[in-house]
């Protein structure tokens, strides 16, 4: 019995209204204008700020006294604490959006026919120009009769963004390939906006999530190398896009790191590109009028380390015809920034541009809930289940923290042919054909194979300050020969050798797999590397791995 689906069209109206449409194959369809909850600003930045917050602290909501007030108007907190938060807000959407009457009775007859392996798919439909749609936590949605709608694995929530390109076929592959781009820049006292220091430990969390699928060989992950004064790290993400095309192409583009939610003043030489609060008109940096809306945008590394401010638009550009089937937008801190949701422009956009499905979380997530999620959803994709079903999973593992579950929020561009998403299959591997009976196999002379290229000869030990070389082979040959060839225990040992070598050049650097983290050995390497490519230090771990194992790099 397929599962039970409903589609729920949203249509803002010129008073401020919402149209309400339901349709779906168990009740027909349905109708309702409704007025939405949250209507005033102030209101929608207090709902926005609470379920960011992971706990309540008076001394934040001090420095905000209006918006903190707003919070108490609608019930929702007091000087002790939130009250009722979660469930308060998602039953203001069910009673806003799902009045009594046919349209809240289309969506309980889908969701009582619903069951844990045929979960009911609510497919929310609005227009990329009606984006303030996608700003409600429709993942919160509470029926006082039965509870959260989405908190178990009976009901999935798909926003659905009306795009005219067609959807892409399944994508047939062994391995998905997978980009991951870690911006970590750095705020100057004087910035309009001050972005939050984040640790390695945010994007070691994303990468001792894949772990497992790296070590099957269900994904091939690569990771954007850091901005360097030569390059930032949207040159490089422009120039990989570029180099990288067909079987090469990243299927999936992995962004952790933060966002931001303002306008900002034009790039130089017309201005100083600064994101500036969403209620200024003049930019704080240089005096210059701000055009435009305020809208999200995504802080991309700069040469110098400073937040390169790039808009959904500008992403969206890049990534068109790119072959990314799927984008993935991660924070674990500044997901919201002054009430506003950072990443939900960012989904319809990257939509519109072509990409087939956008997962993007709504609010702020701990570095252990990134990890649990990025675990769960990639071993499902690499089974390639759909990708709805991947959020339904990622999801469940969230449940045990109730301030998480809700964080993680999906875009998807389907049609009646692949309702639930699927975006990859294995490819079709044919075995040799073996000859038949009585007949010998063909005697035809078999071409020799290439041989490789001679491997780089073994370096000799540093002498004093000399500087590290520059690494001659790809982070993911480098990755392999090491996570193939040295075991657990024997990383510690080739960690020490790494910091002794750094020595003898004369630089300063504790190396220890206790610095490092990883849970498994793949993910303690690649762990590894990226300390050290973010120190310049990489080809130095290429080279002591040479000395001391050569055979597993030829």
């Amino acid at each position: 019995m397929p599962a039970p689906a409903i589609t729920v069209e949203l249509q803002p109206q010129a008073d401020g209204r919402i149209e309400v449409q339901t349709k779906t194959s168990l009740t027909g369809q349905s109708q309702a204008v409704v007025s939405p909850p949250f209507r005033e600003p102030i209101q929608r930045q207090a709902v926005a700020l609470a379920l960011e917050a992971v706990s309540f602290d008076p001394s934040v909501w001090q420095t905000i006294p209006q918006v903190f007030q707003a919070l108490k108007d609608l019930g929702l907190g007091s000087d002790f604490g939130f009250t009722g938060l979660r469930v308060g807000i998602g039953t203001a959407l069910f009673e806003a959006f799902f009045p009594p009457g046919g349209v809240r009775e289309a969506l309980r007859a889908n969701l009582n026919a619903a069951s844990p392996t045929a979960p009911a798919r609510i497919e929310l439909n609005f227009r990329a120009e009606d984006a303030g749609m996608g700003e409600y936590p429709w993942e919160l949605l509470h029926d006082p009769d039965r509870g959260f709608v989405f908190a178990n694995r009976r009901a999935a929530l798909i926003r659905y963004v009306a795009c005219p390109l067609p959807v892409p076929r399944l994508l047939t592959s062994d391995a998905l390939n997978l980009l991951l781009v870690t911006a970590r820049p750095i705020s100057q006292p004087t910035d309009p906006i001050q972005l939050p220091f984040l640790v390695d430990a945010e994007s070691k969390a994303i990468e001792d999530g894949l772990a497992e699928p790296l070590a099957s060989g269900a994904i091939h992950l690569e990771a954007l190398p850091p901005a360097s004064p030569a390059k930032s790290t949207w040159e490089l993400l422009s120039d990989y896009l570029t180099t990288h095309t067909g079987a090469q192409a990243p299927h999936i583009l992995h962004f952790d790191g933060h966002g931001g939610f303002g306008r900002r003043c034009a790039i130089a030489p017309a201005g100083c590109g600064l994101l500036n609060p969403a209620s200024d008109v003049v930019c704080r940096g240089c005096g210059r009028h701000l055009d435009g809306p305020p809208q999200g945008y995504l802080a991309f590394e700069a040469r110098n380390k400073r937040p390169h401010w790039v808009s959904a638009r500008e992403v969206s550009n890049l990534l068109a015809d790119a072959g990314v089937r799927l984008a993935v937008l991660t924070a674990c801190k500044s997901a919201v920034v002054a009430g506003q949701s950072v990443f939900s422009g960012m989904g319809p956009a990257l939509i519109q541009a072509g990409v087939p499905a956008v997962v993007a979380m709504q609010f702020s997530v701990t570095v252990e809930a990134a990890k649990s999620f990025t675990r769960s959803f990639y071993l499902a994709l690499a089974q390639y289940a759909p990708v709805t079903k991947a959020m339904g999973l990622a999801r469940a593992a969230l449940f045990v923290d109730e301030t998480a579950w809700y964080r993680p929020v999906l875009y998807l561009r389907t049609d009646d042919k692949n309702p639930e998403g699927k975006l990859f299959a294995a490819a079709s591997l044919k075995s040799k054909p073996k000859p038949a009976a009585g007949i010998a196999p063909s005697s035809a002379p078999v071409p020799p194979a290439p041989q490789p290229a001679p491997a780089p000869p073994v370096a000799a030990k540093p002498k004093p300050g000399e500087p590290c070389p520059q690494p001659t082979i790809n982070r993911t040959d480098l990755r392999n020969a090491i996570a193939q060839n040295f075991s657990k225990e024997e990383l510690e040992e080739l960690c020490a050798d790494v910091q002794q070598d750094l020595e003898d050049r004369g630089i300063n650097e504790q190396v220890n797999l206790e610095m490092v983290g990883g849970s498994g050995k793949t993910a303690i390497v690649l762990n590894l590397i990226t300390f050290l490519e973010r120190r310049g230090q990489l080809g130095c771990l290429e080279a002591v791995a040479r000395r001391t194992r050569p055979t597993a790099f030829s």
